[in-house]
């Protein structure tokens, strides 16, 4: 591109003539935001102009207000100079030189990442909570693509929880593609809200979720059931045997009853067949 070209001769020109001392540029806020927005300002008020340039290597993105990106890049002039946005910051964008220009003045440098000024936001499709809420309460939050380490911790009715933390994580490029935390309570809570928040560098994160504990009188009312079941198992052993002994004599009378009646039926009989024997004894055929 033939604009590209001479405003990087140009560019060139001044910085050999030595005048950073007139112009220079900086990230408006930091910590950069990689998937966000980063905003460089090209300070010109040592020279009361507000007309710049910029250039990502040699490449002209705006001219006097004029981008040439406008899906990439906006930007907008004020008192203190001129503002570049960089919209949906990637890798391709970092540890790359910006050059602005004002009048015959420039100022190129490399926008660089270190430990401590920039951030990766996770994914939250990807990112997974998973809570416990038995005899400990405690939560496990799994990121992925992430940078630096979150900082979470645990709140009961808005109250911090004094939790056991552990991590685990694995370093890929600038960022960390798997990373995990683990909060344990060890006492047991009851009713109320458990909330998880956590933190990127200060910044609030979307990942935070609030859990409903269980109302603290379901133990007791448990513990109430629990003695009425002993108590009714211990009556229970004494009523059977009563129902078996009533049963055992109901039986017992009707078998009486049964025989009584039996003999009572076979008695006529027995004593006709004794009446019939004692005629054929006296009978004089005898």
């Amino acid at each position: 591109m033939v604009p590209s070209l001479i405003f990087y001769i140009v560019a060139c020109i001044v910085t050999v003539s030595g005048s950073y001392n007139k112009v220079f540029w900086t990230v408006r806020r930091l910590p950069i935001i990689i998937g966000g927005n980063v905003t460089l300002l090209c300070d010109t008020a040592s020279i009361q102009e507000t007309k710049v340039t910029w250039m990502k290597k040699s490449d002209v993105i705006v001219h006097h207000g004029l981008v040439f990106y406008p899906s990439k890049y906006t930007e907008y002039s004020s008192i203190n100079g001129s503002f570049l946005k960089i919209i949906d910051t990637d890798v391709s964008d970092i540890n790359v030189s910006y050059t602005c220009i004002s009048d015959v003045f420039s100022f190129d440098a490399v926008l660089k990442l270190n430990d401590s000024n920039y951030i990766v936001l996770p994914n939250q499709k990807r990112t997974n909570i998973t809570w416990s809420l038995k005899e400990k309460t405690g939560v496990n939050i799994s990121f992925q693509h992430i940078y630096p380490m979150p900082k979470c911790e645990l709140l009961h009715k808005d109250i911090l929880l004094s939790t056991t933390y552990s991590s685990d994580s694995h370093m890929k490029g600038i960022v960390y593609e798997d990373a995990s935390i683990s909060l344990i309570n060890n006492s047991k809570i009851c009713g109320g809200n458990i909330e998880l928040r956590c933190t990127l560098m200060g910044l609030r994160m979307q990942v935070s979720s609030e859990h409903v504990l269980p109302t603290c009188n379901e133990k007791p009312f448990k513990l109430a059931n629990s003695t009425y079941i002993n108590t009714y198992e211990s009556l229970l052993v004494p009523f059977c045997i009563a129902v078996s002994g009533f049963l055992t004599s109901c039986i017992s009378v009707t078998l009486c009853l049964i025989h009584g009646k039996r003999t009572a039926l076979l008695k006529p009989e027995q004593e006709e067949n004794d009446q019939q024997m004692q005629i054929l004894l006296t009978s004089p055929l005898l």
